[in-house]
């Protein structure tokens, strides 16, 4: 296969791989997917990419992220959300990473939309002219629609090699140029969906001043298309066969120049990566042989290390008695602070204890003084308070020192009963008491006048 069919499959093949990256976010997916080219006289042609997009995950979807294997020219995104920001950047193989960031998010489970168009040339071969388009498969409702300049013709590349492919398509015109779509339920199982078309332009066709001549050139360029179309089915019809084997070989052709673009792409990745692994490589040596010398100083002080420990184990064993017997003493003089600071709180209380002493013994000394001013004076107070007849009777007590009742009422003359309750009184008072003597009860003096006046 010459050159320039190579560098039209790179073309194609890069700009369809573009929406690889997309597929590869698992949080949405197209429901929706259509491609539609238009070419021009001059054999540049305007790409668009309509994509349908379902937000599957529960988060909002602000950015939508891919990658264009390739240098990209006027590429341009819309969206109803509306595009707030995106970046492009280019790395050394030339793949163009984008990043979308729309202005209103995708809500969870509902959908928007993406626009991507970009411009382009299609191959000049031979004199014809060639598309090829492969665009990667996803699960969705897919539409592919190519428009051919004005005055293009569908052709055969070389001998017994189909003009278009894949086979079921269909091919309409408006009169002035021809379509050829396909429209089909696409799986991620395809992994991509090509298509080439080989085409001839006849010869520029340009509208005249009066508009019967242009719709007498158009109905004649319809019919000549028709007439082309018939003869090619027919063609395609009775060489089945060799046709369909002519395909698939031209398919497996198409299958081998993607996967040999892939593969140089991946080859200069490759090589990128090789040239960063031999210099990370080499650093690595170099810390390497670092860490071999700090290695070996660790090891001299690890056995310094180990010989002083040594030491230190000896040392912990008499430190250890020594600490055992610290313990021990600290634990003695524990127990004497708190001795003494317990003896300090009880000498306090002594102290109290005798400021108290001596005060009760004041109290106690001002008290006998107190008694003993009572008891001088007690029998004469007591004597003070008693009436005439009790006066009487204490002093009969007095002279008899016993006596019985019945002697007071009988020494006396007072009645029986102003005696008992005479000395009832008395008795209740402190100054008689009856004393037994053999049967007979007698009244004494009480022991506080006994002995007194």
């Amino acid at each position: 296969m010459s050159k320039p069919i190579l560098n039209n499959y790179k073309l194609y093949l890069l700009v369809a791989l573009m929406f690889c990256s997309i597929s590869a976010v698992d949080s949405y997916r197209f429901d929706d997917y259509s491609v539609i080219y238009s070419i021009d006289q001059n054999d540049n042609f305007y790409e668009e990419i309509n994509l349908k997009i379902y937000n599957n995950n529960s988060d909002d979807l602000y950015e939508i992220s891919y990658t264009i294997p390739q240098e990209t020219s006027n590429l341009t995104f819309n969206s109803s959300k509306e595009i707030d920001s995106y970046s492009i950047t280019t790395d050394d193989a030339g793949a163009t990473e984008v990043s979308v960031k729309l202005t209103e998010p995708i809500g969870p489970w509902q959908t928007g939309d993406l626009l991507v168009s970009f411009t382009g040339e299609v191959s000049d071969i031979g004199g014809k002219k060639q598309v090829y388009i492969i665009v990667p498969a996803f699960d969705s409702n897919f539409k592919l629609s190519v428009q051919l300049p004005e005055g293009a013709a569908i052709v055969s590349p070389v001998k017994d090699v189909l003009s278009i492919s894949p086979r079921d398509y269909t091919v309409g015109t408006n009169g002035k140029s021809i379509f050829v779509e396909w429209e089909k339920e696409l799986t991620s199982e395809e992994k991509y969906f090509e298509v080439t078309i080989n085409y001839v332009l006849t010869g520029v066709i340009t509208p005249s001043t009066t508009g019967e001549n242009n719709e007498d050139l158009y109905r004649a360029v319809s019919i000549v298309l028709g007439v082309l179309v018939v003869a090619l089915i027919f063609f395609i019809y009775r060489n089945y066969n060799k046709v369909k084997m002519i395909n698939e070989l031209q398919n497996e052709i198409n299958g081998l120049n993607k996967g040999l673009e892939i593969s140089h792409l991946n080859l200069q990745n490759k090589n990128k990566e090789l040239q960063r692994l031999e210099e990370l490589n080499e650093h690595v040596l170099k810390e390497l042989d670092l860490s071999k010398n700090k290695l070996k100083d660790y090891e001299l002080k690890i056995n310094e290390l180990n010989e002083e420990i040594l030491q230190c184990r000896d040392q912990v064993g008499n430190h250890t008695k020594l600490k055992e017997e610290l313990n021990s003493k600290d634990a003695v003089i524990k127990s004497l602070n708190d001795y003494k600071k317990l003896s300090e709180e009880l000498k306090l209380k002594i102290n109290e204890l005798n400021g108290l002493i001596g005060e009760k013994e004041r109290y106690i000394i001002e008290l006998k003084e107190k008694i003993g001013d009572y008891e001088s004076h007690k029998s004469e107070t007591l004597m003070n308070i008693l009436t005439d007849d009790e006066k009487q009777l204490i002093e009969l007590i007095r002279e008899h020192g016993s006596i019985s009742q019945k002697e007071i009422v009988d020494v006396t003359g007072l009645t029986k009963p102003k005696v008992s309750r005479m000395i009832s009184d008395l008795e209740q008072r402190g100054m008689v008491r009856k004393v037994k003597i053999g049967r007979i009860n007698k009244i004494a003096l009480s022991e506080d006048l006994d002995g007194s006046i």
